[in-house]
């Protein structure tokens, strides 16, 4: 249980499929994986589709994030997000210049003219 959704894990052979249950009592999949080990070059393809095609999410909008030792930092175009153990607060940067000073003080990235 994380909040308020329940989940569920379920074996298929060696398949796993983590399950969702909605307020409804619904169980709705999602995701499926086994445990076959990968190497980077094994996600090349799918990377290069992201960084490089028009449909992609990271093609529509400025997003930065990364993890932090008890949550998630997240600058997606100007709202900031910050979840720390779990308790999320979101606001929104109001001018770039904001913006820029959140990339430079939480990302350690400056941005030059």
């Amino acid at each position: 249980m994380q909040g308020e959704d329940v989940y569920r894990l379920d074996a298929q052979g060696d398949r796993f499929t983590l399950l969702r249950r909605d307020g409804q009592g619904t169980w709705m999949g999602q995701y499926r994986f086994g445990q076959q080990a990968y190497t980077y070059a094994d996600f090349a393809a799918r990377c290069h589709y992201h960084q490089t095609a028009a449909d992609s999410h990271f093609k529509q909008g400025r997003i930065c994030t990364r993890a932090t030792p008890d949550g998630r930092i997240t600058l997606s175009e100007r709202r900031l997000i910050v979840t720390t153990a779990g308790d999320r607060q979101e606001r929104e940067l109001v001018t770039e210049t904001e913006y820029v000073e959140a990339l430079r003080e939480l990302f350690g990235i400056a941005l030059v003219n």
